[in-house]
């Protein structure tokens, strides 16, 4: 008899769903696991390994047919012992918790894990029985205190079964589902009559490396369409491929909305694929204060107890699980809708949402990631911007302020943890004493990377119990956070190597900083790829490719340039390069920038919108530019999301007496990510050419680059910098029936070095 229907399973993942109960208690849970864990049990299974009958590290599959489905079940298996007396199954528990306080009811998910471990070794050895253990090791002392059972292969059968058995409930309904979804994908077409210029390119080289399972870099000016350009193939490719799931990641909350617009425009043409966003979590919290525990939220209480009903809820009666989606079914049920949002993630088939889910050491899926069999593809809009969020992901800095607040309060409490915190303090204050001793303008000093290690490492393991002794206490969260920080330093310590340098640097108000700065992540994205089959990688402006390709980790992938697809007498572009933006220079020239702006709004009373150099350029510049026919908004520091939204919706309305003019910095809010279509904006000037700020760190990876690519300026300030200035311009053209003047001002656009970066259709 054959079975068509096969789920791909977890052992953990079995559990975790039949097993769940309870509240959510994120008040602190112990990061040994994450941190010395690993070590630990390396540490125990090379002991181990030294006598013959021991392997570790096992990894153990079988297949079950249960009520008429059959499930493909893997795990690792920690230990097995090959003893005269029989076979035992060991899996190993590191822990902050005193042993004394371990019992065998201690946690009972651990033994179910163990037990289904048991079962899949005896049913793949023929065996009768077998003996289970449980090892719990203490991390800090590494005392050890094992638990030892004895099975029948049946009992662990009728285990198994029982287990898949409420599980097979769920699985027959994902069943149906994909079915439905398979379907609806076979017979979906394109949705629009026709193709831009280039787009059926994109979508076929996208299709493509997905097929041959590479990655490939994607230069898709704005008018191709590349969102719809690059989902479509991808979720075609679920049924075809039979992916396991799709993550559409970016930069910003805006690209994520026409993420959504998309996949509910596909749904209308007859698609019916899944898709969740992803909100953070203070973003998503129904209560006035983010706190997850159960004395405090009455979300949290009982949680688990209530989110299977919930989570099927939503999944059975919903397509598009939005934010909006997600608060809705979290009150209906009364569960926390962060919690629900990332149970929902395991069962949809496209998820989108920040950069932090792939990418970030801190913050990324590490549910769907521990699994090396999953069929995953990652489409990763508007990459530009991942070079330097990727660089601040793998980056560290602390405050000398933070660490004498938490000494002073845990002062109060813990006089061993003050101790080890006061040792910290110490060093930052020989690091003092080593830049007043340095005749240097700079106030920075090096050090070794590694200095602050074990500091960190014997706060984080004596802060441990504190936490876990001490929920209630008024200072908790202060305590916390610090404890956060230091971990932070240790989660990224495996990445230490030639790409990271560390300062100390003494900045205003004689605040003391350390850095760990992360100069290059090309090496750390290429392992983040791999737990993709495929990766797209994709924005409207990747000049010149070869930086990109270089510092995004992709010399081995594929790369795709198109044109744009607008009319080139759409935009009417001028160079003025007449004019200096260097910042000796600037104040000599506002009044010829003001003059360019006006005589740009005298042509016409529609919307314009200029960008500047600075904060402090704009302030300087509104005193220049006297009476002007057009009502100026102006982008401010720090603008909230409401001041945001009336700043865009200002364009939004068209005034044909009165146009606005827009008065916003390049590389900010306004200069990537936001859509002004026809009417809305008829002329865009760029003033400079969007360089960095020249900074002691900027400086130090303009060395990095020039060792690395001989071409250290470029890579630092050239590239960065003109690729704002792409962003920016890019505003101005949006359809295929926009026109409009596009202002290039700075003497710099009369080197071919600048010029050749400018996009073919501006030249």
């Amino acid at each position: 008899m054959s079975y068509d229907i096969e789920f791909n399973l977890g052992v953990r993942q079995l559990i975790e769903f039949t097993l769940e109960s309870g509240d959510i208690d994120q008040r602190y849970k112990s990061s040994v696991r994450a941190l010395e864990g690993t070590k630990i049990h390396q540490k125990l299974q090379k002991n181990f390994s030294k006598n013959e009958n021991y392997i570790s590290e096992e990894r153990i599959e079988t297949f079950e047919v249960v009520d008429g489905m059959k499930f493909k079940i893997s795990g690792r298996v920690d230990g097995i012992w090959k003893e005269e007396e029989g076979i035992v199954i060991e899996e190993i528990k590191s822990t902050k918790s005193d042993l004394d306080e371990i019992d065998e009811k201690y946690n009972l998910h651990h033994w179910a894990q163990v037990k289904m471990y048991g079962y899949m070794y005896s049913k793949e050895n023929k065996l009768d029985n077998i003996k289970i253990k449980l090892l719990y090791v203490n991390v800090e002392t590494e005392e050890t205190k094992s638990f030892l059972r004895e099975y029948r292969f049946e009992k662990l059968k009728k285990f198994c079964d029982e287990l898949l058995s409420k599980y097979a409930i769920w699985a027959k309904k994902i069943h149906k589902y994909k079915s439905i979804r398979d379907e609806s994908l076979r017979n979906l077409d394109f949705i629009y009559p026709k193709y831009r210029k280039g787009q059926r390119n994109l979508m076929v080289g996208v299709y493509r490396s997905i097929e041959q399972k590479k990655n490939i870099l994607v230069e898709a000016p704005t008018g191709i369409g590349k969102t719809i350009s690059t989902l479509f193939p991808a979720i075609k490719s679920l049924s075809t491929m039979k992916l396991d799931k799709v993550f559409y990641v970016t930069a910003k909350g805006i690209v994520r909305k026409v993420a959504e617009d998309t996949l509910n425009e596909l749904f209308d043409s007859g698609s019916r694929v899944k898709f969740l966003t992803l909100t953070a979590k203070d973003k998503v919290c129904i209560n006035e204060e983010t706190i997850c525990n159960p004395e405090k939220c009455k979300y949290a209480k009982g949680h688990y107890d209530r989110v299977g009903e919930a989570r099927e809820d939503i999944l059975e009666h919903n397509f598009a699980i939005t934010r909006e989606k997600i608060v809705e079914y979290a009150l209906k049920y009364n569960v926390c809708p962060f919690e629900l949002q990332l149970d929902i993630s395991l069962w949809v088939d496209i998820i989108i949402g920040d950069y932090n889910y792939i990418f970030d050491p801190k913050a990324y899926l590490r549910r769907f990631f521990e699994d090396d069999e999953r069929q995953y593809v990652f489409l990763v809009d508007e990459v530009h911007n991942l070079i330097e969020r990727s660089r601040n992901m793998y980056s560290f800095d602390i405050k000398k302020t933070s660490i004498l607040e938490v000494r002073r309060v845990i002062g109060k409490y813990n006089k061993r943890v003050y101790s080890k915190i006061s040792k910290l303090n110490e060093k930052m204050l020989e690091f003092r004493r080593e830049l007043q001793e340095e005749d240097s303008l700079e106030k920075i000093i090096e050090v070794d990377i590694e200095a602050l290690y074990y500091d960190f490492f014997n706060i984080t393991i004596a802060l441990d119990k504190w936490l876990q002794e001490n929920r209630i206490n008024k200072d908790y969260n202060i305590v916390l956070d610090f404890y956060f920080k230091c971990h932070d330093y240790l989660r990224l310590y495996e990445y230490f190597d030639d790409t990271y340098v560390s300062r100390v640097e003494l900045e205003e108000k004689n605040e003391l900083i350390y850095h760990c700065q992360c100069l290059d992540t090309s090496k750390i994205l290429e392992r983040m790829y791999e737990r993709a089959c495929s990766s797209v990688l994709f924005s409207a402006t990747l000049k010149p490719m070869r930086y990109y390709k270089n510092l995004l980790g992709l010399n081995d992938g594929l790369h795709m340039q198109l044109d744009s697809p607008f009319d080139r007498e759409n935009i009417n572009v001028h160079v003025v390069n007449s004019i200096s933006t260097y910042y000796k220079e600037r104040r000599y020239y506002y009044s010829e920038v003001a003059k360019l702006i006006n005589d740009m709004c005298k042509d016409s009373m529609g919307n314009y919108l200029v960008f500047l150099p600075s904060f402090e350029y704009i302030d300087e510049l509104e005193a220049y530019l006297g009476k002007i026919s057009h009502d100026i908004v102006i982008q401010n520091r720090g603008m909230k999301e409401d001041e945001r939204a009336v700043f865009i919706e200002s364009f939004k309305k068209i005034n044909e007496e009165r146009g606005k003019l827009g008065l916003a910095v390049i590389g900010g809010l306004f200069s990537e990510g936001v859509d002004f279509r026809g009417e809305e904006l008829i002329g865009v000037m760029v003033v400079g050419v969007g360089m960095p700020k020249i900074t002691y760190e900027r400086n130090v990876l303009k060395e990095y680059y020039e060792e690395q690519y001989g071409a250290g300026f470029d890579y630092a300030y050239i590239y960065p910098g003109m690729n704002k200035v792409l962003q920016a311009g890019g505003r101005l053209i949006r359809t295929e029936t926009d026109k409009g003047d596009l202002y290039l001002v700075d003497k710099r656009y009369g080197r071919v070095k600048y010029y050749d970066l400018l996009p073919k259709h501006w030249k």
